[in-house]
């Protein structure tokens, strides 16, 4: 387990990468005093994080690097990209396929000829 510096040194931290994937990134910092971990990241409003599984700000740092506030001790920081255009993006899909799907069903029911595959007595028409 990582120790914090005894009180009255001079500043220290560490940061630790724990995992790290292609839209998330886990750390384990540890630093003396309050401090803003920087992320070598492109800051963009899609990034999230977590503080010890408390939600906090992500903001830029540096013109355009990613910063987030960490208080001293020893903490789990997670840093995730959730940008809600993805899920915007998901929903018009999803909405989009729908409605092509009513579409193509209705288109196919209005072009078909009266006469074609007369119903037999007693059975429904199930074909539209």
């Amino acid at each position: 387990m990582d120790a914090l510096p005894a009180p009255g040194t001079p500043f220290g931290s560490s940061v630790k990468i724990v995992q790290s994937g292609a839209n998330d990134l886990s750390l384990r910092v540890v630093t003396s005093e309050p401090a803003v971990l920087l992320a070598s990241q492109t800051y963009y409003p899609g990034w999230q994080a977590t503080v010890d599984g408390n939600a906090t700000d992500v903001f830029p740092a540096n013109v355009s690097l990613t910063g987030i506030a960490v208080p001293a001790g020893v903490h789990e920081v997670v840093l995730a990209f959730r940008p809600s255009t993805f899920k915007t993006g998901a929903a018009l899909s999803v909405v989009a396929g729908v409605i092509l799907i009513v579409l193509t069903m209705t288109r196919r029911c209005q072009n078909r000829p009266e006469n074609d595959f007369p119903m037999q007595p007693g059975k429904m028409d199930h074909r539209c």
